[in-house]
């Protein structure tokens, strides 16, 4: 059964991504996103996981890029992690006989705002408050 990833008409045309700040996606992440409103959408699935594919307004699916697109080491580009993931799109959708990579594929967008490791990010956060806490707590 073919993956539904039309979208509703009250939707803006699917050759188009709104601004992400007018999206209610997290603004601290690394995300991409494609008009499109089923979270089983097998190009987004294959290539976001082990992030899970979420919907946004009904018209937009989206995703947090995941850590392995950054290299081994969490430190590459956010520019490599753009063009890996594009790439995994494209390769994704010429494999689920959708067609869709002979009518210009889909239109992809990002929004490249978070550390490149995110993992990595948000335990050093965590280690921060902690040590801010200890300041307090221990008065210094």
């Amino acid at each position: 059964m073919a993956a539904n990833t039309a979208t509703p008409s009250s939707c803006g045309p699917p050759t188009s991504i709104p601004d992400f700040s007018n999206l209610p996606i997290p603004n601290t992440i690394n995300v991409v996103a494609t008009p499109g409103n089923d979270t089983s959408y097998p190009p987004m699935v294959t290539c976001c996981a082990p992030s899970r594919v979420q919907i946004v307004d009904g018209c937009y699916l989206w995703c947090e890029i995941p850590a392995r697109y950054y290299g081994k080491d969490g430190k590459g580009s956010k520019d490599d992690a753009r063009s890996d993931v594009s790439s995994c799109l494209r390769s994704s959708r010429r494999g689920n006989g959708s067609g869709e990579e002979e009518h210009g594929g889909r239109i992809v967008g990002f929004q490249m705002n978070g550390a490149g490791r995110t993992a990595g990010g948000v335990r050093g956060v965590g280690v921060w408050v902690l040590a801010v806490m200890g300041l307090v707590w221990f008065g210094l």
